[in-house]
């Protein structure tokens, strides 16, 4: 709603209130407003007399706004907690030192003087590590709790919030940022910290969670709990709720040792899949992001991306022209952006909360999972925490779960954990939770019409499977590639002439029928029926060779195919089509793969 974005972003890299820095305040008793002031929604908001308000939940970290009245409750929907976390910051005691004191009195002058020493002399001895009680509660550099909090307050006094006043021009905006971003930037921070040492040491932690040093340097991650100014009843709603320890850390900021937590769980409802839609996992293959070369570092694997993506136009081209999701990273994303039917929508991990694209696809596959290595989970951990979360190492410990059947008995499959309750509720957040808010993007429970879940990857997910394959019997060769153009060819030397194959890829893709079958492809009963065909080039001798049609891929029937024939081999002789009458709603194709000498009735 706001009109003057360049203002606000001024504000915020200044630490100052941006309703008095760009908004309105009153200067020589002269009300000073923003140009836009007549025309903006936040303006026209605090007129509201609404019974519910409707807010970001980022908005619940800042101070309530003063038009809003006292609240009965709050309701939140959706991972709130994450925004628990704040930005990490880095102070260094040595700049703190040069930096001039200002706004004092000579009192807080040497006050100040004396507590920045203070700062010196515990890093020092603090060496690198999480910041200790036992170095902050030493007789030489003794501080306490009411020393840090008076130090937080006269530390941010050097915040200077007349630098900016509403009606500013954009010169005068890089101007104020040019000459006093660095001193309230460091101000603010330095505040900051002061506050979390207070915190720290009001309660018995040996050591924080949320500040460690390295060289002559602070580096603070507070925990941003909601300001106290929205104390009311809160409701959470969320599929994947956390623990009631990150909620109450969330909510309330550190608990009181000795205080039961808070937070509580009161209703856990359990929710069955609808029989129309099937799900199936594909198990023996990692599909991490190093295993796809993908983020910084990562080597090439062009075989394993060869086949993820072989797969994604496969499962696209038996349901065409029906839609088909797929939600894997950001970067395979990027990557097979134009390599990728056009029927194929694409979501990515860490984006998909609250999303209702994917409610109408015909079928969604999801690859891979969001996953943080034990380090960065430990770190985020020790911020809800309060105190550092032991490391385990390069890796997660390993359990035995189970993915569980429609029919039989669970598959065992490992499952990995965290011993640290912190640690683990935010591993899980991260990885199994992000899977199910990603599988939730189908809205199975609001369909009608079938559809599959195909769910790529070595993990276990609270969702009941129809079947389990592996990796190595479902990959496709070369046929997916020739499908995605809705023509699959069974002569080896036509494909190589028609998709440019390799011999290899070619002499693999006769076995295209049996990888048909092997995929256990169900029809929906909205995708066209694959169609056989025979057909004989212009002088050529020997028996007809044979295809397999795709209409939904290819539109237009016998005359397109005729055209897209000739196009790569020639003239044709002759072209027969077989028609095939479509199955009931997802009936499976049985027929095993030494039958393929009668692949023509594969798709009768």
């Amino acid at each position: 709603m706001c009109q003057n974005l360049p203002a606000v972003a001024a504000a915020i890299a200044l630490g100052v209130s941006v309703r008095s820095a760009v908004c309105m305040r009153r200067i020589d008793e002269m009300l000073v407003q923003c140009e836009f002031a007549t025309v903006c929604g936040h303006e026209r908001q605090r007129e509201a007399k609404p019974e519910v308000w409707i807010i970001t939940s980022a908005s619940l970290l800042y101070e309530k706004p003063d038009f809003l009245p006292e609240l009965d409750g709050l309701v939140i929907d959706e991972k709130f907690h994450d925004n628990a976390v704040g930005d990490t910051t880095t102070i260094d005691v040595t700049e703190l030192w040069r930096a001039k004191i200002e706004l004092c009195s000579d009192e807080e002058h040497d006050f100040l003087i004396g507590t920045r020493a203070k700062l010196l002399a515990v890093v020092k001895a603090n060496g690198n590590g999480p910041l200790s009680r036992a170095v902050l509660e030493d007789g030489d550099h003794r501080i306490f709790s009411h020393t840090a909090l008076r130090a937080a307050t006269l530390e941010q006094r050097r915040v200077r919030p007349e630098v900016l006043q509403p009606g500013m021009k954009e010169s005068g905006l890089n101007l104020a940022l040019h000459n006093h971003g660095a001193r309230n930037r460091l101000a603010r921070d330095v505040g900051a910290l002061w506050s979390e040492i207070a915190l720290f040491l009001a309660f018995d932690h040996r050591q924080s969670g949320r500040i460690t040093v390295t060289g002559s340097a602070f580096t603070l991650t507070p925990l941003r709990p909601f300001d106290p100014s929205w104390l009311a009843p809160v409701l959470a709603l969320d599929a994947t709720l956390t623990t009631p320890e990150i909620l109450h850390a969330a909510v309330f900021g550190d608990e009181v040792a000795g205080l039961p937590v808070a937070a509580s769980v009161k209703a856990d409802i359990p929710i069955q899949w609808p029989d129309h839609v099937l799900v199936r996992q594909v198990t023996g293959k990692t599909m991490s992001m190093g295993s796809l070369g993908i983020g910084q570092n990562a080597k090439p694997h062009p075989q394993n991306e060869q086949g993820v993506l072989r797969y994604i136009r496969q499962r696209a081209a038996l349901i065409a022209p029906a839609r088909l999701g797929v939600i894997s990273y950001l970067g395979l994303e990027e990557r097979f952006a134009r390599q990728v039917p056009d029927n194929v929508s694409w979501m990515h991990f860490g984006a998909t909360s609250g999303s209702n694209e994917f409610g109408t696809v015909a079928g969604l596959v999801v690859i891979g999972r969001w996953w943080l290595s034990p380090d960065k989970v430990e770190a985020r951990a020790s911020v809800f925490a309060g105190y550092p979360v032991k490391p385990i190492g390069e890796y997660y410990r390993k359990r035995i779960g189970g993915i569980r059947m429609t029919d039989g008995p669970a598959i065992s499959a490992n499952v990995e954990c965290h011993p640290d309750h912190f640690a683990e509720a935010v591993r899980r957040g991260i990885t199994e939770d992000e899977l199910e808010q990603a599988i939730g993007r189908l809205r199975p429970h609001r369909r009608t019409a079938p559809c599959f879940l195909d769910l790529v990857g070595e993990v276990v997910l609270p969702v009941t499977v129809d079947e389990v394959v592996e990796w190595g019997a479902v990959c496709p060769g070369a046929e997916a590639d020739m499908m995605a153009e809705g023509v699959v060819l069974s002569s080896s030397r036509d494909s190589m002439t028609a998709f440019d194959l390799s011999k290899h890829d070619a002499e693999r893709a006769k076995t295209a029928p049996e990888s048909l079958n092997r995929n256990h492809i169900r029809d929906s009963g909205a995708v066209s029926p694959i169609r056989v065909f025979t057909y004989r080039k212009g002088g050529a001798r020997g028996p007809a060779s044979s295809g397999y049609y795709l209409p939904g891929v290819l539109p237009g029937g016998v005359p397109a195919l005729r055209v897209w024939l000739e196009e790569r081999l020639g003239p044709l002789a002759s072209l027969e089509v077989t028609r095939v009458q479509s199955r009931a709603s997802f009936a499976k194709i049985s027929l095993r793969a030494d039958h393929f000498a009668s692949a023509s009735g594969l798709f009768k």
